[in-house]
């Protein structure tokens, strides 16, 4: 190393290691004047946040100056801070010029252009990061990581196994559960959005109403559940919530939201965006008609297992991503979808170990065409590889994608869901949809692959399965775990 190089060594270390002197107020230096709604926010927040706010409502530039704000305040020699968006090109977009403006007016702050992260001092003389990440790069990126905060942008449109399996367990530390020099809870979340239909977000919502009004709320995930009054409601006084209409703020005037709705010209979209509303159709979505019946009709309520009955499985199988599974019984011409399940980075012995541990006698697990590819490590099929593990299954021929469309149209009428037990498959196949090109005006023939996709493969799956190998009353599915044809 050449004696310039230790000199600026030496010099760097020297102010990572010195105690900065900041005002009591962060904001005394710091570019951003909350509005009072934005106060009001941020001061009601807990450790746990739903907020729903309208667009242009600045939901984005108070999260960041939140994330600043609190790393200062970071009880611990090393705070470490993130901000999720759908993709990492949305994280940059949106957020990296907010938290550049941040970190300029504090002494000492450095910016990682290359890597989206900024470091600033904290109060106690250490040093906290804040990086941003999109939910759309290597899942590997999180993993291992601890975290003191999060913030979710635009919730509704990311994965919810992102928050379950992965940035939850980051915020249970026992080293750094507790208190910062604010006095306010450590590792903690935000997750703002605006709607896009009745998933993850909503419930989510859903339930944080509830506890922020001091009552009860069941933890099954359907809206259904949200509100009930029986001997199964969680009670919680570490959440908040916050919902905000653009005709409710005022930070748009009247006038401004006229021409924005005549301009739109889509009265679903000015709801969602401007409105808050969880109702309004997403632009696309391939079932919303059938499952719109299907809710008009009661037949998304509560169903069960019946241990007379076999219970019939159709996959999407996953390469890098999720594997997903639905779980059927068939009664004369109805079949009653009684569970999901779905999961990512799972080898095939974990989804066979999910079937033994669920307890159902099983008839016919319907795979998709490509559980016939040879995995390049074990040379190996998948479906020889579930066949030693005791899975026996019928593979569904490939198909065109809009004939199994039409196959899931044509299913669903027949189907009554589990509310609870299908309900984060039923959020993911409600958002499935076509891209809509903005350029040619028209949807795409294509679905968009995304994080919706696997439920709904799944469902063609099984779709296309019971219309070619339909179960029939005299079938023999003696065995508890499977039986072959």
């Amino acid at each position: 190393m050449s004696i310039l190089a230790k000199v600026q060594a030496i010099v760097k270390a020297s102010q990572h290691n010195r105690r900065v002197e900041l005002p009591d107020d962060i904001r005394e230096l710091s570019r951003f004047i909350p509005r009072p709604l934005q106060r009001d926010m941020r001061r009601r927040m807990k450790r746990f946040n739903s907020w729903v706010v309208h667009r242009r409502f600045g939901k984005s530039v108070l999260a960041v100056n939140t994330l600043g704000e609190k790393a200062i305040e970071c009880p611990f020699p090393n705070g470490r801070y993130a901000y999720l968006a759908p993709t990492y090109d949305m994280a940059r977009n949106i957020a990296w010029t907010y938290l550049k403006d941040f970190a300029d007016t504090i002494p000492t702050a450095e910016k990682m252009e290359s890597k989206l992260t900024i470091e600033l001092p904290t109060r106690i003389g250490g040093r906290a990061q804040i990086s941003l990440y999109g939910t759309d790069t290597p899942k590997q990126r999180l993993r291992g990581m601890y975290l003191d905060g999060v913030v979710f942008d635009e919730w509704a449109q990311i994965p919810p196994h992102v928050w379950t399996q992965q940035v939850r367990p980051m915020l249970s530390d026992v080293n750094r559960n507790g208190y910062d020099e604010l006095m306010e809870e450590n590792q903690w979340a935000i997750f703002m959005t605006t709607p896009f239909g009745r998933n993850h977000a909503y419930h989510m919502h859903a339930r944080a109403e509830l506890w922020a009004k001091g009552l009860g709320a069941k933890m099954g995930g359907s809206d259904i559940d949200a509100a009930g009054g029986d001997d199964d409601l969680v009670f919680r006084d570490d959440w908040a919530a916050e919902l905000w209409k653009a005709s409710q703020t005022g930070v748009l005037n009247a006038n401004e939201l006229r021409l924005a709705k005549m301009d739109m010209n889509d009265d679903d979209a000015y709801e969602q965006e401007y409105e808050c509303s969880w109702d309004a159709a997403v632009k696309g979505a391939i079932y919303a008609k059938q499952l719109a019946e299907l809710r008009d009709r009661g037949r998304i309520t509560a169903v069960g297992y019946n241990p007379l009955l076999p219970v019939h499985t159709g996959w999407d199988l996953g390469f890098d991503d999720c594997t997903a599974i639905w779980f059927v019984q068939c009664v004369a011409n109805e079949v009653r979808v009684i569970d999901y399940y779905e999961a990512s980075g799972a080898d095939l012995a974990h989804y066979a170990d999910v079937l033994e541990k669920k307890g159902y006698g099983y008839g016919r697990h319907y795979l998709p065409h490509d559980v016939e590819v040879t995995e390049l490590g074990s040379g190996k099929s998948r479906s020889s590889i579930l066949r030693a593990l005791g899975v026996r299954g019928v593979t569904v021929p490939r198909a065109n994608v809009e004939d199994g469309i039409a196959a899931v149209r044509t299913l669903l009428p027949r189907c009554v869901f589990d509310a609870s037990a299908t309900q984060d498959g039923l959020d993911r196949v409600a958002l499935y949809h076509r891209e809509y090109d903005e350029r040619q005006q028209i949807f795409r023939q294509k679905p968009k692959h995304d994080w919706t996709s696997h439920s709904a493969d799944a469902l063609r799956t099984l779709a296309m399965g019971l219309k070619r190998f339909a179960p029939e009353a005299g079938d023999d599915f003696s065995n508890r775990r499977t039986a072959e044809l």
